[in-house]
């Protein structure tokens, strides 16, 4: 594979820090650039029929940002955010493959704006994100990208009330795919959570949510649910952060209408139903941050979680249970030169119920993820990273895996 690589572009790889903002007039603060490099896979499609794929790749490069002071009465020293990041790249096939146009995965776009009310704080918060990354999502078989579209709004109110605090948030969340339409999905989240701090930076919380889904497949269920958790937060020891909670969730799945049955008329006085059904468990989740003083070069994370009620992670699926764990690690080679490998382990089971003769899907998924940044010079860094997937399922054409490796320079003007 590495072949077909240009000797300049390694070598300048591994020669010898973040830029400063192309544009950084008063409120603005923006980074304009361009991005090239190569992009090789070995499972083009995504599927067991393995296809690969060598890709010279450029393209523009933005991110930054708007700060917008508020003057709301009540309201001192508020401030709104906008931002947004991107890259659009043109890739031009090395191996006789189709040449792709593609914006990089994912492309964000966020809002907020705070503002307060006496005691009361409140944030109102948009964020949208486009992905067109397979290897991001567990639906994506046979098929070389998978766009979506995920939108979220919410309204958050804190207070405190001496060591006592008290959040809530309402939120809405659409997710989208212009290449499925039926994996789009609509959820609406009420959560109220009261805490108390038993010492500073510590947080005891109890959080307590309810939620709708709206399904738009017309051969998957609507539901509704609510959780409850209880766990703590904050520095938990001198070198470490996160939070630790554990509670229980039910969902309520809702009777759907597949189609007309067997019956006289049509079918239509004995149509085909998915039945309501009741999905209950225990809710777990342990997310914490490691970094020792005397080895201020080397931090460490890790994520496990469980759930028996998420939706929209598998195709076909009204509602799964998930569980899995992520441990990332960031090391400082140099000082302008980073390692960051990630391991993640996620499996999902789909608990909704199905059509007669249509299985239900348990897939796993791991992956590794190795990431070396350098910074070349004030305007100029390089990329190296490598990428693997294993999908394993029990549907047709549901297992495989993929090998990617990516070069990339980034020249910010």
């Amino acid at each position: 594979m590495f072949k077909v690589l240009p000797a300049g572009l390694l070598a300048l790889l591994f020669a010898s820090t973040a830029s400063a903002d192309t544009i950084n007039y008063r409120l603005l603060h923006m980074n304009i650039g361009v991005e090239a490099g190569l992009e090789y896979t070995d499972n083009l499609n995504n599927s067991p029929r393995k296809v690969s794929n060598v890709y010279w790749v450029l393209g523009p490069y933005l991110q930054g940002g708007l700060e917008l002071p508020l003057h709301i009465v009540g309201s001192e020293g508020e401030t709104a955010f906008i931002s947004t990041g991107f890259s659009y790249d043109q890739k031009f096939s090395l191996s006789g493959q189709k040449n792709q146009q593609s914006f990089s995965s994912p492309i964000v776009f966020s809002a907020s704006i705070p503002w307060r009310i006496g005691d009361w704080r409140f944030a109102l918060t948009e964020g949208l994100t486009f992905k067109d990354e397979p290897l991001e999502t567990a639906v994506a078989v046979n098929d070389s990208s998978f766009s979506t579209f995920d939108n979220v709004a919410s309204l958050e109110a804190n207070r405190n009330f001496g060591k006592a605090v008290l959040s809530t948030q309402l939120r809405r969340r659409d997710t989208f795919s212009p290449d499925e339409p039926t994996l789009d999905i609509t959820t609406y989240e009420l959560s109220v959570t009261p805490g108390w701090q038993l010492r500073e930076n510590y947080l005891l919380f109890w959080r307590n949510t309810y939620g709708l889904t709206f399904q738009n497949n017309n051969r998957l269920q609507d539901s509704e649910g609510w959780s409850s958790e209880v766990g703590v937060s904050g520095q938990l020891t001198p070198q470490m952060a996160g939070s630790i909670s554990m509670g229980y969730s039910h969902s309520y799945l809702k009777r759907q209408v597949l189609g007309p049955g067997d019956g006289i008329f049509g079918g239509i006085f004995d149509p085909d139903v998915l039945k309501p059904d009741n999905v209950d468990g225990i809710t777990s989740q342990i997310a914490l941050a490691y970094a020792h003083p005397l080895r201020p070069n080397t931090s460490y994370s890790m994520t496990l979680y469980h759930s028996p009620g998420v939706s929209a992670l598998l195709k076909d699926s009204s509602v799964s249970d998930v569980y899995g764990a992520t441990l990332s690690i960031t090391h400082r080679l140099r000082s302008n030169l980073t390692i960051t490998p990630v391991i993640q382990y996620t499996h999902l089971s789909d608990l909704g119920r199905q059509p007669p003769g249509t299985p239900h899907e348990k897939t796993d998924l791991f992956s590794v993820d190795l990431l070396l940044n350098r910074n070349l010079s004030q305007a100029l860094s390089a990329q190296m990273e490598y990428r693997y997937q294993s999908r394993m399922s029990n549907i047709l054409n549901g297992t495989y895996d993929v090998n990617q490796v990516y070069l990339k320079l980034r020249y910010i003007f």
